[in-house]
């Protein structure tokens, strides 16, 4: 098949494939051909994607009839953990409210362990300046006695 019809080939399957599993199509995001086994990829973004920016709905293509041959959908499928796990490390969900949230809470985590270590070398510098005073001899006080004449 020729590109052109594979392209459409596949939006036809693909939209058949989200009636029949539930999702709706809401943009394009790639279409690329993987040269050695003339396979195809396409990469939509569906109204399963739950991360702001991103488009996580792949569909292997073959690329001679343009049928589906595989679907990994963000969510369902075995893929839920995984891809809920992708999004909030990249902090996906949510918008900006949440990714400063985030960035706040990670600076936050950073002073709160620089102060623990200055906290903790401060207590040990006292603990080692008591453990000197401690060993330290003490001057011996003599006292000589006054003889009256």
């Amino acid at each position: 098949m020729a590109w052109p019809d594979v392209v459409r080939a596949a939006r036809i399957n693909v939209l058949a494939e989200g009636r029949k599993r539930g999702f709706a199509v809401e943009r394009e995001r790639a279409f690329w051909i993987d040269r050695e086994n003339g396979n195809h990829t396409y990469v939509i973004r569906t109204d399963r994607d739950k991360s702001a920016d991103g488009a996580n709905s792949y569909f292997g293509i073959d690329g001679r009839t343009g049928a589906i041959t595989s679907v990994t959908l963000p969510t369902g499928d075995g893929a839920t953990v995984d891809y809920w796990l992708a999004v909030l490390h990249v902090a996906g969900v949510g918008g900006l409210a949440f990714r400063i949230l985030v960035s706040m809470t990670g600076v936050l985590i950073v002073l709160l362990s620089i102060t623990g270590l200055v906290i903790w070398a401060k207590k040990r510098a006292a603990r080692a300046f008591v453990r000197t005073m401690r060993y330290r001899p003490r001057a011996q006080t003599v006292v000589v006695a006054q003889t009256a004449e």
